[in-house]
C-alpha cells in the first residue's frame, strides 16, 4: 500500500467516525404518531379512486367549473355526495357542506375603439379591466391630447396650464428620467410612486375631469398573459354590487404601441420630441392630436352567489379536537368560452381530487379508532382563479377560529410533470413550509423520508423567484394571517390555463405519492402534543 493510499484510508476512517453519529441522529424518528398507523392508511390512498374523482370533476359535464356557473354547481354536488358516502362530516356552520360566498360579477357586453376608419379589437390592440371602468357609450371626440406621463405632483405636473375636462388624454405609463438615469420626481435613481402606477394616474385624471385615459403599453403581450384569467371571462369581486363602491378613476384603456402610432399618425415625431424634452428639461408640454375617435364601453354588473365546500373529520381527543388542520384546494377553473371547455384537470382538479381522497382515508381511520386527535378540515375554494377570492372570504369569515388553526396544507396542481422533470415524475415543489414554522418544514422532510421518497424541490420557495408562486394560491391568505402553510405544486406546463389541460395527461401514481405525503403530515401534526412552533 502506498503512502497516499494510507492517507486516504485514514481520512475515510476519521470521516466515518464523525459522520456515522450524525447520520444516526438524523435518522432518529421525530414523529409523534404511530408510524404503522400512518403507513396503513396512506397506503389506502387509491389511484383508481383518484382517477374516478378527477374524471368527473374535469369532465364536459362540469364545463370547466367557472365560478358561479352550472358546471361548478355540478362539481360541488358531486364532492358533497362523495363526502356523504365516505363518512366525512359536513363542516359548515349550518350543518351543510357549504359556505356561501357573495360576489359581484362584471363582464363586457360590448367594447371597441374606432379611429381613422379602423375598428380595433379588445384584448388585441387594447385592453380594459372590467372593474376599473364605467360604461362609456358611443363617446366621440375630434382630438386626443398627448399629456406626457399623466403625473400631477408638487415636483412636476403634466396638467400645468392644460385643460383636460371631458377630454381624451394619451400618456406613457412610466415617468420622466434623464440621460443619467435620475428620475425627475425622486431626484435620484429610485422611481417614484408614479412609475407604472396606472391606477394612480387614472385617479389623477378623474380629479382633473378627463373622460378617458389611454396608456401606451409597450409590453402588451406580457400584460395579457399575466392577466389572462381576469380578462377572458368576467371579473369577480367579493361582496354584492352595492358593497363595491362607485369608481373614482377615469376610464382607462391600455393600448399597444402599434395602436398608439396609428392614433398619433403624422404627429408621432412631435410626440416623441415632447417626451424627450420632458425628460431633459423637466418642463411639461402637451400635443393636441386631431383625430375622429369613438369609444364604446358597455358592461353588465350583477350579483352572484357561490360556495366554498367545507367538510371535516372531527378530532378524537378532548383538548385537541378544537384545534384544526386545513387541507385545501380550489375547485373552480376558467369555464367555457363559446364551445371551448377549459377542463382544468391539473389546475386544480388534481388537488381537489387529492383532498377528497385524503379525507376519505382519514375518515376511515377515525371509524376504525385511529383518527388524529385534532380535527381535519377540507376546504375546497371557489374564486381562486379570480384572485384567491374564496379563501380570502374564508379567512375574513372563518368557520373555525384562525387562532386555533394549526396549519394549512394547500394542494394546487399535483398531476403533471414540468419541463425540468420531464424524465422523472418522482418530485414535488414544496413552497412556504419554512416561512412561518421551521418545525413544519422538518415534519414534511421527515414524513417524506419515512414513507414516500419524493424529490422535494425548493426552487420556488426562494424569495427571489420571479414566478412568486408563494403569493399565487389559496395558502397565501392563511400565511398572511400567521398560519404555517405548505403549498404542494408540480410546476406549470404547456397546457396550463388552456383547454388541453385534460385527464388523459395526468400521472395518477405521482398524485398518489403527493397525497400520501400530505396525508402523513396531516396525521403527524394531528397527533403532536403541541401545536407547531412559530419561528418566523
Amino acid at each position: 500500500m502506498s503512502s497516499s493510499q494510507s492517507t486516504v484510508q485514514f481520512t475515510i476512517l476519521i470521516s466515518l467516525f464523525f459522520i456515522v453519529p450524525f447520520v444516526s441522529i438524523s435518522q432518529e424518528s421525530s414523529l409523534e404518531s404511530d408510524e404503522s398507523i400512518i403507513s396503513r392508511y396512506i397506503d389506502q390512498i387509491s389511484v383508481d379512486t383518484l382517477k374516478s374523482l378527477l374524471t368527473f370533476i374535469a369532465s364536459e359535464e362540469c364545463e370547466g367549473r367557472e365560478t358561479g356557473s352550472d358546471g361548478i354547481k355540478k362539481a360541488a354536488t358531486y364532492i358533497e355526495d362523495f363526502y356523504i358516502r365516505s363518512g366525512v362530516e359536513p363542516g359548515g356552520k349550518d350543518g351543510s357542506y357549504f359556505q356561501n360566498v357573495d360576489f359581484t360579477w362584471i363582464y363586457w357586453d360590448d367594447i371597441y375603439l374606432e379611429a381613422r376608419g379602423e375598428k380595433y379589437r379588445h384584448l388585441w390592440s387594447f385592453l380594459a379591466f372590467q372593474d376599473k371602468n364605467s360604461d362609456l357609450l358611443d363617446f366621440k371626440k375630434e382630438e386626443v391630447i398627448f399629456l406626457g406621463f399623466g403625473i400631477d405632483d408638487p415636483v412636476y405636473s403634466d396638467y400645468k396650464d392644460v385643460e383636460v375636462k371631458d377630454k381624451i388624454i394619451l400618456i406613457y405609463k412610466n415617468e420622466p428620467i434623464d440621460e443619467d438615469s435620475i428620475f425627475l420626481i425622486s431626484q435620484n435613481k429610485n422611481p417614484s410612486k408614479w412609475n407604472n402606477n396606472i391606477d394612480l394616474k387614472a385617479e389623477t385624471a378623474y380629479k382633473h375631469g378627463a373622460k378617458l385615459v389611454m396608456v401606451i403599453e409597450d409590453e402588451m403581450r406580457r400584460v395579457l398573459a399575466e392577466n389572462r384569467r381576469f380578462l377572458i371571462g368576467p371579473k369577480v369581486l367579493l361582496g354584492l354590487p352595492e358593497q363595491n363602491q362607485e369608481l373614482t378613476q377615469t376610464n382607462t384603456l391600455l393600448i399597444s404601441t402599434t395602436l398608439a402610432k396609428d392614433l398619433i399618425g403624422d404627429q408621432f415625431e412631435e410626440v416623441v420630441r415632447v417626451r424627450n424634452a420632458i425628460n431633459k428639461t423637466g418642463q411639461n408640454e402637451s400635443v393636441k392630436i386631431p383625430i375622429d375617435i369613438k369609444v364604446h364601453m358597455q358592461k353588465t354588473v350583477t350579483s352572484l352567489s357561490c360556495k366554498n365546500i367545507v367538510a371535516k373529520v372531527e378530532g378524537s381527543e378532548e383538548g385537541f379536537k378544537d384545534e384544526y388542520i386545513i387541507l385545501s384546494s380550489h375547485y373552480d377553473h376558467l369555464g367555457k368560452r363559446g364551445d371551448d371547455i377549459f377542463f382544468g384537470a391539473d389546475d386544480d382538479g388534481s388537488g381537489t381530487s387529492g383532498v377528497m381522497e385524503i379525507m376519505r382515508v382519514i375518515a376511515k381511520a377515525k371509524a376504525e379508532g385511529n383518527g388524529p386527535k385534532r380535527t381535519i378540515i377540507a376546504l375546497h375554494f371557489t374564486g381562486e382563479e379570480k384572485g384567491l377570492l374564496g379563501s380570502k372570504y374564508y379567512v375574513n369569515n372563518p368557520i373555525y377560529p384562525l387562532s386555533e388553526t394549526i396549519v394549512n396544507l394547500n394542494i394546487d396542481m399535483i398531476g403533471r410533470i414540468d419541463d425540468i422533470y420531464v424524465d422523472d415524475p418522482n418530485y414535488i415543489y414544496v413552497i412556504g413550509a419554512d416561512k412561518i414554522s421551521q418545525e413544519l418544514h422538518d415534519i414534511n422532510e421527515w414524513s417524506n423520508d419515512r414513507f414516500i421518497g419524493l424529490n422535494l424541490d425548493y426552487t420556488y420557495n426562494d424569495e427571489e423567484d420571479p414566478n412568486r408562486f408563494y403569493y399565487r394560491s389559496d395558502h397565501y391568505n392563511f400565511a398572511s394571517n400567521g398560519i404555517p402553510i405548505i403549498f404542494y405544486f408540480n410546476g406549470t406546463h404547456e397546457d396550463y390555463h388552456l383547454t388541453s389541460d385534460t385527464v388523459d395527461k395526468i400521472h395518477f401514481d405521482k398524485m398518489k405519492k403527493i397525497c400520501s405525503l400530505a396525508a402523513s403530515v396531516a396525521f403527524e401534526i394531528g397527533n403532536r402534543k403541541k401545536p407547531l412552533e412559530i419561528t418566523n
